[in-house]
C-alpha cells in the first residue's frame, strides 16, 4: 500500500462523491450504535492493491492464431502472478504438442486455480475392462467389446483406443476408431488375431489432447506451486531420463482428472515430502517401470488404473499413496508394493488381477489391503521381512491364485519375522 490509501467511513452512500480511483470495500449493516449502515471508502489505485495478482477468472488459449502459440508459452505469461481464489483457464486447440511442460512461475492463494484445459468429455482418458472376444471383421477392422459402455463420444475416425493386456501380443497397440455401437468399438487394424478377452485385458479411451515426447524428460513438472488441475490429456514419454507423466517436486500439488500416460519410466510421480499428486478414477497408467509412484515422504491418493506396468501402485523409502478404490491389471511385477521402513498403502477395496504378486510388503513396508480382490495371481498376498499386510475379508474375493497368502498362515510370522493378518 502507498500513501495515497485514506480510509473514509460514512452514514451514507458516498457514491456520488467517488473519484476514479477510489473503491468501496464494505457496507456493514447493524453494526454500529446507530443501527444503520456505514459504508467504508478506501481511496486508492486499484494499481496498488492488486498488482501482481490475478483475482478474476480468466481463460487463456493456446493454439494457432490463439493467445499464444505453445502450452509453456501460456504458463510464462503467469510469471510472478498471485492466483487468488479465482481460476485461470488454459483451453489448448485438440492436437499433439511435443513440450516438456513446466508449472512454477506462480502462486496460487485461496481457491485459486491454474487449470490445463484439454478434452472434457466424460470419458476422456478412461480405462474400461472388457468381455467376449476380439474379432477379426474380415475387412480391415475388428471389434472389442467393453465391459460397459461410455456415456458419448469415440464413435469414428476423430478417436482413437490404446489396448492392454491381450493375449496374443500383436493385438494390442493405439487404433482408430471406425464405429462404436454401445459398448462395441469397431477398429481399424492391419491385422489382428480373434481371440476370447481376459478379465485384465483393458482399453484406454484416448484424449483429443496429448503431450508426445520425442525427447527424454517428463510430460509434465510441477515444480514448488499448488492449485494446479489438468484435465483430459493423454501423455506419451520418450526414453532417456526421466521420462515421467507427470511428476511433482519442490512442494508441488497437482489434481489430475481424465489424465492417461504412458511412460518408460513412472506414470505419476511423487518424491520428497510435501509433494502431492491427486488422481480421479479416469486417471490411468500403462507401460513404464511403474504407474503411481511415491517416495521419500511424497505422497498420492487415486483410485485410477495401473495397466500393463512393470508394477502398477509403488511406494520407496517413506512415501504414502492412498489407492482406495484403485485398480491394477496385467503387471509383471507387483500390484501394490510398499517397500522400506515408514512406506505405506492405503489399498482397501482394491483390485489386483494378472500380477506376480497381487499385494507385495518388503523390508518393513506395510499395507491395508482389507476388502480388497486378488485373481489369476502367482501370490496374492506376500509380505517379507519384517513387513505387514492387513488382509482382513480377502479370502473369499481371491480367485485363480497359484498361492493366496505368504506366509501361508494368519497372524504367523513367517518370510523372515513378517505377517500377514488375513480373513
Amino acid at each position: 500500500m502507498t500513501g495515497k490509501n485514506i480510509l473514509q467511513i460514512y452514514k451514507e452512500n458516498p457514491i456520488t462523491t467517488l473519484a476514479d480511483d477510489d473503491i468501496v470495500i464494505v457496507q456493514d449493516v447493524s453494526q454500529n450504535k446507530t443501527g444503520g449502515t456505514l459504508w467504508f471508502r478506501f481511496k486508492a489505485l486499484l494499481a496498488d492493491i492488486f498488482a501482481g495478482k490475478k483475482i478474476l477468472d480468466e481463460t487463456i488459449t493456446v493454439g494457432p492464431g490463439k493467445d499464444f502459440a505453445t502450452i509453456q508459452e501460456a504458463i510464462d505469461s503467469l510469471e510472478g502472478y498471485v492466483i487468488a481464489n479465482c481460476t485461470i483457464s488454459i483451453d489448448v486447440d485438440v492436437g499433439s504438442y511435443d513440450e516438456a511442460v513446466t508449472f512454477d512461475c506462480f502462486v496460487c492463494t485461496g481457491n485459486g486455480t491454474v487449470k490445463l484445459e484439454g478434452d472434457t468429455r466424460e470419458n476422456a482418458g478412461q480405462t474400461f475392462t472388457c468381455t467376449g472376444n476380439i474379432v477379426d471383421n474380415g475387412d480391415g477392422t475388428a471389434t472389442i467389446t467393453l465391459a460397459s459402455s461410455p456415456t458419448s463420444g469415440w464413435e469414428d475416425s476423430s478417436d482413437r483406443i490404446i489396448i492392454k493386456n491381450c493375449t496374443t501380443a500383436g493385438n494390442e497397440g493405439e487404433y482408430t476408431i471406425n464405429s462404436r455401437g454401445g459398448a462395441a468399438i469397431t477398429y481399424t487394424t492391419g491385422s489382428v488375431t480373434d481371440e476370447t478377452v481376459l478379465s485384465y485385458t483393458t482399453v484406454t479411451l484416448k484424449p483429443s489432447h496429448e503431450i508426445t515426447r520425442t525427447s527424454e524428460g517428463q510430460c509434465i513438472l510441477i515444480d514448488g506451486t499448488g492449485g494446479v488441475e489438468i484435465d483430459g490429456w493423454h501423455l506419451d514419454t520418450f526414453t532417456g531420463a526421466n521420462c515421467n507423466g507427470v511428476e511433482v517436486s519442490g512442494g508441488g500439488r497437482v489434481s489430475c482428472s481424465g489424465v492417461s500416460v504412458e511412460s518408460q519410466d513412472f506414470g505419476f510421480s511423487s518424491k520428497y515430502s510435501g509433494n502431492h499428486i491427486v488422481c480421479d478414477a479416469k486417471c490411468s497408467a500403462a507401460g513404464g517401470l511403474y504407474g503411481f509412484f511415491a517416495t521419500s515422504g511424497g505422497t498420492i491418493e487415486t483410485i485410477g488404473i495401473a495397466t500393463g506396468c512393470n508394477s502398477g501402485v509403488v511406494v520407496l523409502y517413506g512415501g504414502a499413496i492412498v489407492a482406495q478404490n484403485s485398480k491394477v491389471y496385467g503387471c509383471i511385477g507387483s500390484g501394490f508394493l510398499s517397500k522400506f521402513p515408514g512406506s505405506s498403502i492405503d489399498a482397501r477395496w482394491t483390485t489386483a488381477i494378472g500380477c506376480s504378486y497381487g499385494f507385495d510388503a518388503r523390508t518393513s513396508g506395510s499395507i491395508d489391503a482389507n476388502y480388497a480382490t486378488a485373481q489369476i495371481c502367482a501370490i496374492a498376498y506376500r509380505a517379507y521381512y519384517k513387513s505387514y499386510i492387513w488382509a482382513t475379508n480377502t479370502n473369499a474375493n481371491n480367485h485363480g491364485n497359484s498361492t493366496n497368502y505368504s506366509p501361508t498362515t494368519s497372524n504367523i510370522e513367517g518370510n523372515v519375522d513378517a505377517i500377514i493378518t488375513w480373513s
